[in-house]
């Protein structure tokens, strides 16, 4: 019996018990009570105004029929009738009974106008005295640690309000955003910041299908933002251009020479493939260079420097990719290279285009005073921030901050511009020891339904069209058995003005999915046919069923399943699935570089590679997967290596020796028979190479070279993220004006696919008008909730319409918030968040129910499963 690797456990900030400091209890049933009862009145009224319409006609008195007739209006309208409809006289014109069920109505209907001025009492009263239980929950030492690394701001203001009970109570703005962040700390298990906590769970051969252990126990680590550290970097060698002579070079890994042509690919901004002509001397000039690889710039001389610019060359901080502290290793190269007399020096250009000429210190004693600040803020950043002192940890925290502006403002360092740079230090929390164990027995039948289901969405990658668009591409301009470098690919593929290369980058544009109606256009009979098949697959998962017998041409070797496990009713369990993405580690990984630096202890070596690659069960050739490697200054790229295999190219940093290391520079692209796609090779390695990206940074962040490598012959990054692609299309243009798109729950074994979804436009929320008063807007909120039928919890997302950017997950709206409509704080978060009345409203049911009493599971929490490629029911 196989068992899948260990799981990573992702567990929110603080229990779920704490949601309900944010409700109004008592309001909300009021509130439900009237409505019911306002429905009520309003069916009755309809059941009168049918019942005197015969009476209408039979009337003797004609001067009453249309006093009799306003009557009915306004009964059927759920309005009180003018003083001529509803008198003594025509009272006697009506049936006794009739009469009688007209005067219950009217006095129903008072009676919902009595208990809506209640209602304003006992929401005034209730949300007053919840303020306290609030207060209490936000001073949770954990919420605070939290919420000071997300927004130093807000804590200044819950510190006033907390450290003096008198202060008046925060402005309404203010405490509707501690309620979201409140709220997402509970619910919430995205990394970010210390709101989650990231541990190991294990499975067991024995025990309960789940069994939560100690999740109280949890540990810090905090760093420097490493874009932030990047910046310092390239203004220490602005400021100080000696120090560039203490660089070591390498040969860059991604260049090649064919056709002619030497191609490179070379790092900064907009980093692209380049080409210059080659002459015969070319590779003997390779070959020479290659001996000043591990050299200083001094130790080579000055006639290095024209190859460094044209990027043949590389120089770089030596900052490995691996250290586990990059700011130490900064201090230590700085110590071991200065402080060193520069003389006078040409300022330059500065980050915002313009020259500064104005008089700055850029010797021995500046460069000394920049290292002295440097480990100030070494010393101010705690390794290990405790939530218990928070007025130590807020001290700690303002004394890095300042440290920290005190380096850049010696730089001569414009304030951070772009928002992954504002946020000074990064940190991460760790669950210590093994949080969760799982009873590997009963999550077989699972288990299974969940390789089923990433088989099927592995038909539906977003980038399979591409990759069969590119084949046709090669074999249309170099045969139909290419063997060509992958930087003349990647550099033809960018500059062939051909109808099917224009095809090819058609379809990579950024974006989430690819629009089957087109492709069923496609010249490409290939394209055509996989449009059919896609339909099939997802008809099928559409009504809930699991496919049998469907492959990808080229299946993923590793998939990770983000899941919220549900106990199902034969005592096994059950799952939400909430994202598929590229396996190989891509959790694990993180959480071992996380817990290194937890106990203080060395990050972990990387495996041994595995003796040889097993053959692909279609293909019968090897493949083994590349981890593309790089951190790209982004702090959720660190982590510790879990493939034998990484590409060496000008963005990754460190050891480039060693038989795991395949520069890309002699990597080459040929067509594969039996699948008909692109497949890439190494004379290092007797196996097709599958690159991955397993960074936790959006892959279209990647360089666009990289990008485009990972997306034409990787294994998928996502294949699957809460909900897509089983929701309609780009739905952001295919919402109504007006009414909702009601999506039932789609569930497929024992995996819920797709939660039960509305879709609407932010034009039909009732928002605050003015003058309308609390309870007034509450109960029109509430009105729509029940018109809806939306459940008293769910998660909203919201997109501009005509919304088809880069990644529509990396837009802050459409990141999920947390609304529970007996919160008045959570409607006014989520009626302050519309944007215009045509943005589009997506609304998903909150499963599992985070306000549900679970007496195993206090905290929000969600598991990623690794399951490898060919994962089948037998191998459970």
């Amino acid at each position: 019996m196989n068992t899948p690797p260990d799981l990573v456990v992702r567990v929110a900030g603080v229990p779920r018990s704490t949601l309900a400091v944010l409700n109004t209890p008592k309001s909300f049933e009021l509130a439900e009570h009237i409505l019911q009862t306002r429905a009520q009145v309003a069916e009755e009224g309809r059941r009168i105004a049918d019942a005197l319409h015969p009476v209408i006609g039979a009337l003797l008195e004609p001067a009453l029929k249309p006093r009799v007739i306003g009557l009915r209006r306004a009964v059927h309208q759920g309005r009180s009738p003018r003083a001529a409809e509803w008198n003594t006289d025509v009272r006697a014109a009506l049936p006794g009974p009739l009469a009688g069920r007209i005067r219950d109505w009217l006095d129903r209907r008072a009676q919902c106008g009595e208990h809506a001025e209640s209602l304003a009492a006992v929401l005034q009263e209730e949300t007053h005295d919840s303020l306290a239980a609030l207060r209490e929950a936000l001073a949770h030492p954990r919420f605070r640690q939290g919420l000071l690394h997300a927004t130093p701001e807000l804590d200044d203001v819950l510190e006033r309000w907390i450290a003096a009970p008198g202060h008046p109570t925060p402005g309404t703005k203010a405490l509707v955003s501690l309620a979201r962040y409140l709220s997402r700390a509970a619910v919430k298990t995205s990394p970010q910041g210390t709101f989650t906590a990231t541990g190991q769970a294990r499975w067991t051969a024995h025990g309960p299908w789940l069994h939560t252990g100690d999740l109280e126990r949890r540990t810090t680590t905090a760093e420097l933002n490493l874009a932030r550290l990047r910046r310092i970097a390239d203004g220490l060698l602005r400021a100080h251009p000696a120090l560039r002579d203490t660089l070591r070079l390498r040969l860059n890994p991604a260049l090649t020479v064919a056709d002619g042509t030497l191609r490179l690919l070379a790092p900064g901004p907009g980093a692209r493939v380049t080409a210059f002509p080659a002459v015969d001397r070319t590779p003997r000039l390779l070959d020479t260079l290659s001996n000043v690889d591990g050299a200083t710039v001094a130790e080579a001389g000055p006639g290095v420097r024209r190859f460094v610019a044209t990027g043949i060359l590389q120089v770089d901080l030596p900052l490995d990719d691996l250290e586990p502290c990059h700011l130490d290793a900064l201090i230590t190269w700085l110590t071991d290279n200065g402080p060193i007399d520069n003389g006078p020096i040409d300022n330059g250009p500065t980050d915002n285009g313009f020259t500064d000429n104005s008089p700055t210190d850029n010797g021995p004693s500046a460069l000394q005073d920049t290292l002295d600040a440097l480990a100030a803020l070494r010393s101010a950043l705690p390794r290990r921030p405790r939530p218990a002192d928070h007025a130590e940890r807020r001290h700690q925290a303002r004394a890095a901050r300042n440290w920290l502006l005190a380096v850049e403002r010696a730089l001569r360092l414009p304030a951070p511009g772009e928002p992954y740079e504002r946020r000074p230090v990064h940190e991460d929390s760790v669950l210590d020891g093994t949080a969760v164990t799982l009873g590997h027995g009963p999550w077989r039948p699972l288990l299974a339904d969940l390789a089923s289901v990433g088989r099927a969405l592995a038909v539906l990658d977003r980038d399979l069209p591409a990759r069969y668009a590119v084949a046709a591409w090669l074999a249309e301009r170099h045969g139909p058995h290419p063997h060509v470098p992958l930087l003349l690919v990647l550099n033809e593929l960018r500059e062939d003005p051909s109808p099917t290369a224009k095809h090819v980058r058609a379809l990579l544009r950024p974006g989430f999915g690819v629009d089957d109606t087109l492709l069923r256009d496609s010249p490409l009979p290939v394209l055509r046919r996989l449009t059919d098949h896609r339909a099939t697959v997802l008809q099928a998962l559409r009504a809930g069923e699991l496919p049998t017998g469907v492959a990808a041409p080229r299946p993923p070797l590793s998939l990770a399943h983000y899941i919220q496990p549900l106990p199902g009713p034969d005592g096994r369990p059950r799952a939400v699935l909430n994202a598929v993405t590229v396996g190989h580690g891509h959790w694990q990984g993180r959480l071992d570089r996380m817990r290194a630096r937890a106990a203080d202890g060395p990050v972990p070596l990387s495996p041994a590679p595995p003796p040889s690659p097993a053959p692909d069960a279609r293909t019968g050739r090897g493949r083994i997967p590349v981890d593309i490697g790089g951190l790209y200054a982004s702090n959720t790229n660190l982590r510790h290596p879990t493939l034998p295999h990484a590409f060496d190219h000008p963005f990754t940093r460190g050891a480039r020796n060693g038989p795991g290391r395949i520069p890309l520079g002699e990597v080459s692209v040929r067509l594969d028979r039996a699948t008909g796609l692109p497949a890439l090779r190494s004379p290092r390695c007797e196996a097709d190479l599958v690159p991955v990206h397993l960074g936790l940074m959006s892959p279209l962040l990647l360089p666009p070279p990289l990008a485009t490598l990972l997306r034409l012959f990787g294994d998928p990054h996502t294949l699957f993220r809460i909900g897509h692609p089983l929701l309609p299309g780009p739905f952001a243009d295919d919402v109504p004006d007006r009414g909702v798109v009601s999506l039932p729950r789609i569930e497929a074994g024992r995996v819920v696919l797709r939660r039960r979804s509305w879709l609407t436009r932010a034009g039909s929320v009732p928002r605050r008008t003015p003058g309308e008063r609390d309870h007034e807007h509450f109960l029109r909120l509430l009105a729509w909730r029940r018109e809806l039928g939306l459940p008293a919890s769910c998660f909203v997302r919201t997109r501009a319409p005509g919304n088809h950017g880069a990644d529509a997950f990396t837009d802050k709206g459409y990141k999920p918030a947390y609304i529970d409509f007996a919160s008045p704080l959570l409607t006014t978060a989520f009626t302050r968040s519309l944007g215009s009345p045509d943005t589009v409203v997506h609304i998903e049911e909150a499963l599992p129910d985070p306000v549900a009493p679970d007496g195993d599971t206090p905290y929000t929490s969600e598991f990623v499963i690794e399951l490898p490629g060919d994962f089948h029911e037998s191998a459970v």
